[in-house]
């Protein structure tokens, strides 16, 4: 893999050298496939466009982000900045670079969104964000070509497998009981962590970044990708477990006038701000294995606020109400 990563050096530099004028529009377009703005975007789906859809993007989002940050913590591959002083370094990250998180999850988020609603326009933004969040992070030296191809090939089949199998899977996990999903949610969020965690202590025991990587290595790098891991899979654990919930009591629906539903975004867009800041507040700033069940938990527990609390919160004030549960009908509500 380094001789591959040291040939690969050449073409990251070329694109570097098509102008300092593209950084700002380069770093916009990285920005559009950040964590943080899916992070927004896929609750806002589920509170004011469709439920049902925004339910199925955002748990595949998250099971995106925890195959990609899995294989970070198993392959260890270098970001370009990191290997060579040749790159400028546009951007900081403190992870691993194989998969390309943002090529991933662009790929997973526009490619699903487009999947499910079917119309020719979007297939044109989504392919166009996607390219331009893909070559973005390839200017900003913080990937190399491989690693992008290998973040939109996961993202592409995973995108596969949802569009096969996601109907099937619903009704079976709809088939046990409410104990046996928050069992089986719990199972589900720690296989990733446990996997990655078993492999730095059997395989990478005192890792240190080889003498071949001249640039400018993170002292954290190992920890770092782990800790973000541990908390996608506290998110997803929460997601899973609040989905649950709220199907048990009568799932909730999006419905509404146009007023109502940007009135639920707003709201909550800033109760999920709230609580991400409360639980920064209350929950220490832990190292070590505290540190990672510290961000385990943090992700849980705003999961639970904004997908079981919230919509709870807006049926109560009559912002929204109780939906028929139909796994058949996301695409027909987001169109």
């Amino acid at each position: 893999m380094d001789t591959l990563w040291e040939a690969e050096i050449a073409p990251v530099v070329w694109v570097q050298g098509w102008g300092d004028w593209l950084e700002l529009p380069m770093a916009g377009l990285s920005a559009l496939g950040s964590q943080f703005l899916y992070l927004a975007l896929a609750p806002l789906v589920f509170w004011s466009i469709s439920a049902s859809l925004g339910a199925r993007l955002y748990v595949l989002l998250m099971a995106s982000a925890a195959v990609n940050m899995l294989l970070k913590s198993l392959v260890y591959g270098p970001r370009p900045y990191w290997l060579s002083p040749q790159v400028t370094q546009l951007a900081t990250e403190s992870s691993f670079g194989v998969p390309s998180g943002h090529a991933q999850m662009s790929a997973t988020m526009w490619g699903y969104l487009a999947a499910m609603l079917r119309r020719r326009w979007f297939w044109v933004v989504a392919v166009f964000l996607i390219a331009g969040i893909t070559l973005s992070r390839l200017y900003l030296g913080v990937h190399f070509i491989s690693d992008l191809l290998v973040g939109l090939v996961l993202g592409v089949g995973i995108v596969w497998l949802a569009l096969r199998y996601q109907d099937r899977v619903i009704r079976w996990w709809q088939g046990w009981s409410l104990r046996g999903q928050l069992v089986m949610a719990l199972g589900i969020s720690l296989v990733a962590p446990l996997i990655a965690v078993s492999w730095q202590a059997i395989v990478r025991t005192d890792w240190t970044a080889p003498a071949s990587w001249t640039g400018a290595v993170p002292d954290d790098v190992v920890t770092g990708g782990i800790s973000v891991l541990f908390q996608v899979s506290g998110v997803l654990l929460g997601l899973l477990v609040a989905l649950s919930l709220l199907w048990a009591r009568g799932w909730y629906s999006a419905a509404g006038s146009i007023r109502v539903r940007v009135l639920r975004g707003v709201l909550g867009l800033a109760g999920m701000a709230a609580m991400v800041a409360l639980l920064r507040v209350t929950i220490p700033d832990l190292a070590g294995e505290f540190g990672y069940a510290r961000d385990y938990l943090s992700g849980m527990l705003t999961m639970l606020w904004g997908f079981f609390v919230l919509p709870e919160l807006f049926i109560r004030l009559k912002l929204a109400t109780r939906g028929e549960p139909d796994v058949h009908r996301a695409s027909a509500e987001a169109r």
